[in-house]
């Protein structure tokens, strides 16, 4: 009796064993963090279409974030360079994901991107105010990806549209707007579509959306960068992107201007004091912003 008690001992002893180094492995296995090949975002064992959709709903819609790796062009983070490198491969035979050369960090040289200010708004009647996007680039442009951040509480970003735009390419440009923190994206992806050289240039219109009830006053656009991954960048065809520089009108992008002006407001904030002498200083001795001009007929004046 005491033998058949040892042996089914050595037997659970050794069951037990067997099982903990069976649920170990399992265990290890899980561990291993086996990411899908680079740009297979979706893990369906294809790079394909569904894989562009798959990025650019995850840079510009909250779309779910990529499985395989999604930095195709190897050049440190997400962002519309890898879309183009992705459609690039796609549709025109270029280098795999993670498999080609790039030139990273290219140079800014003269790009730049404009806003067509300052607009002046004298009359409110539930339209809504185009707010063109301007591009000079001394390099050839085949992608972008602009975030903009406004400050007034009264308006809204609605749409954008590319009516006239120098894009040509429909389904690879799109935006998407966020009014609760008054923001915008605009992105162009193009796989055969080129901005060559060339001055003011219109990108894009934003429209934003001016109620009737809007008190006077002044509206200010930033350059924004938008997460998880809309940076204010131009892609060009080399590859990579780069930054272009932001010109604004300073504080006065936008200007509700709908009552007579108060004599002295200079910075056109609504009062004349002591703020409109500094402003009126800086600009005669320090070359800081001229006097607003806000109906537009070149004669300095004020808000409301």
């Amino acid at each position: 009796m005491r033998f058949k008690v040892c042996i089914i001992a050595i037997f659970a002893i050794c069951a037990a064993l067997v099982f903990i180094d069976l649920d170990s492995g399992l265990v290890a296995n899980q561990s291993l963090d086996v990411k899908a090949t680079c740009g297979d975002l979706n893990d369906d064992a294809n790079i394909d279409l569904d894989d562009y959709v798959w990025l650019i709903n995850y840079m510009f819609h909250d779309g779910p974030v990529p499985i395989g790796d999604a930095d195709m062009d190897e050049c440190g983070s997400i962002n519309i360079g890898d879309a183009w490198y992705l459609i690039q491969y796609l549709w025109v035979a270029g280098d795999p994901p993670c498999g080609g050369s790039v030139t990273c960090n290219s140079p800014t040289g003269g790009n730049t991107i404009s806003l067509g200010c300052p607009i002046v708004v004298q009359e409110l009647n539930g339209d809504s105010v185009p707010i063109p996007v301007y591009m000079t680039n001394t390099d050839t442009i085949r992608s972008a990806s602009l975030g903009f951040k406004h400050n007034s509480p009264y308006i809204d970003i609605t749409s954008v549209s590319f009516i006239g735009s120098m894009t040509s390419t429909e389904v690879g440009r799109g935006y998407s707007v966020d009014p609760a923190n008054n923001i915008v994206e605009i992105y162009w992806n193009s796989a055969y579509d080129q901005i060559r050289p060339q001055s003011g240039g219109i990108l894009a219109t934003m429209w934003a959306q001016v109620p009737i009830s809007t008190p006077d006053h002044i509206v200010d656009f930033d350059s924004v960068f938008v997460g998880p991954s809309t940076e204010f960048v131009l892609s060009p065809v080399t590859g990579g992107v780069l930054t272009p520089a932001y010109n604004d009108c300073g504080e006065t992008d936008l200007m509700i201007v709908t009552s007579h002006p108060v004599c002295g407001d200079v910075n056109c904030d609504g009062n004349a004091n002591v703020g409109d002498a500094v402003y009126l200083i800086n600009w005669v001795f320090k070359g800081g912003n001229s006097p607003c001009d806000p109906d537009g007929n070149g004669a300095p004046e004020c808000l409301k």
